[in-house]
C-alpha cells in the first residue's frame, strides 16, 4: 500500500507544471466607466454596465489563451461574470477585448463589460485561466 501511495505521489509530481523564470502574463487595468445604456442595450433594473479597460501582454510563454469571459468582477463579496456586449460596445465606439491566442511578446487591449449593482463604487477584478498550465498572471492597476 505504501508503494502505491508513493507511486501516485511520483506521478502527481511528474504531471505538475513548471513556470520558467521570467515568464508572465501582464494584465494592466484602468478605471472602470459606468454606463446606464450602451447603444440599444440597457442593464437590468437597479444595475449599470461597468466597462473596464484592460491591456494584456504575453511575456515569455509560447502562447496564452485569452478570453474576456474568464474575467470575474467581485462586488460586495459577489462574483459577476462578464457581460456579452461586444457588438454593442463596438457600435458605441469602444473596442471590446477579444478572445485570442496571445503569442510570446503579443499585446492586446480592449474593454471588458460587467452588469453590476448601480451602487457599485468598489470592486476587484480577477482572471481564471481555465488551463492545465500554470501561468504567472500579474493583474495590476495601470
Amino acid at each position: 500500500m505504501k508503494k502505491c501511495l508513493l507511486m501516485s505521489l511520483v506521478i502527481l509530481m511528474l504531471c505538475g507544471t513548471y513556470v520558467a523564470q521570467g515568464q508572465s502574463i501582464d494584465m494592466c487595468t484602468g478605471d472602470g466607466i459606468s454606463k446606464k445604456k450602451i447603444g440599444y442595450s440597457e442593464p437590468a433594473p437597479g444595475k449599470i454596465f461597468l466597462l473596464i479597460p484592460v491591456t494584456v501582454e504575453n511575456q515569455g510563454y509560447e502562447e496564452f489563451p485569452l478570453s474576456p469571459y474568464q474575467f470575474k468582477l467581485t462586488v460586495d463579496k459577489v462574483k459577476y461574470d462578464s457581460a456579452y456586449l461586444s457588438y454593442t460596445m463596438s457600435q458605441a465606439g469602444l473596442v471590446p477585448l477579444e478572445s485570442v491566442e496571445l503569442q510570446d511578446g503579443g499585446k492586446i487591449s480592449g474593454y471588458i463589460s460587467f452588469e453590476v449593482p448601480a451602487s457599485t463604487t468598489d470592486y476587484e477584478l480577477s482572471y481564471d485561466t481555465w488551463a492545465w498550465e500554470d501561468y504567472d498572471v500579474k493583474l495590476r492597476k495601470c
